[in-house]
């Protein structure tokens, strides 16, 4: 066998390999949209999550299970969040130059898996932390 032939078998195996990878995802697509839409209730929960927890702030109601809460000055987003990690909840602070000055807020992200007692619990603590969310 001839480096040639090496070089024709090396390009070979990586078109396989590319393949084969190609094949993979798609098979891993598939079988994720599979389980989208077998199981539409836990698709839907962290919608009705966002929801339940905007509604006990009487904020309006969440599209997506991403609640915003805009605090204005980032300091207070800052304060907010870092008050929430010390009661054992992780919310991120949203700054400039993500969004703009003087609309710095606290981004809520709901998932299938948060306990609905939690979920009430989070919405208890940020009422008390930010009145003008009550």
């Amino acid at each position: 066998m001839t480096s040639r032939d090496d070089f024709a078998f090396a390009k070979l195996d990586r078109l396989a390999a590319r393949s084969l990878k190609r094949t993979l995802a798609e098979t891993d697509r598939l079988a994720a949209l599979k389980i989208i839409e077998s199981e539409r209730v836990p698709v839907a929960l962290p919608l009705k999550k966002a929801r339940r927890f905007a509604r006990a702030l009487n904020l309006p109601e969440p599209e997506s299970c991403i609640v915003p809460l805009i605090l204005g000055e980032a300091e207070a987003a800052l304060a907010a969040s870092t008050s929430l990690a010390e009661a054992g909840y992780l919310v991120t602070a949203i700054r400039p130059s993500t969004v703009l000055e003087g609309s710095a807020r606290l981004r809520f992200t709901f998932t299938a898996g948060h306990d609905d007692t939690k979920v009430e619990q989070l919405a208890e603590a940020v009422s008390g932390l930010v009145p003008a969310a009550a």
